[in-house]
């Protein structure tokens, strides 16, 4: 009997998941009044979903934002003092974009 010769099985190439880039747009406020600025999140032709962490630099307080069609509305509490504040955004990535952070010097003004 002859048995046939046996192949490997074909895999498909392996699809990575696309790096994402942030931006902040409008990051500014004044003293005692709520902030809200947007947070894009782009990855080449994928339109970003998921979540956003965000946290002031020096606290534990940590605030979800839903990203939708690749923009999340950030809305924070108001600052007591005015400076730059220090905010680290971290986008948790989804099925096809990867995680990614920055730092978001946010303007308070009197």
């Amino acid at each position: 009997p002859v048995t046939p010769p046996v192949t490997p099985p074909v895999t498909p190439p392996a699809v990575g998941k696309v790096e994402p880039t942030l931006k902040a747009v409008n990051a500014k406020g004044q003293v005692g009044e709520k902030v809200r600025f947007k947070v894009k999140v782009k990855a080449g032709d994928e339109s970003a979903t998921g979540w956003i962490k965000v946290r002031r630099k020096g606290s534990d307080k940590v605030y979800r934002f839903k990203v939708k069609d690749g923009v999340a509305i950030v809305k924070l509490p108001a600052f007591n003092r005015a400076g730059t504040k220090k905010l680290v955004v971290r986008y948790l990535g989804d099925d096809n974009i990867k995680r990614d952070k920055m730092v978001v010097r946010l303007n308070i003004r009197r």
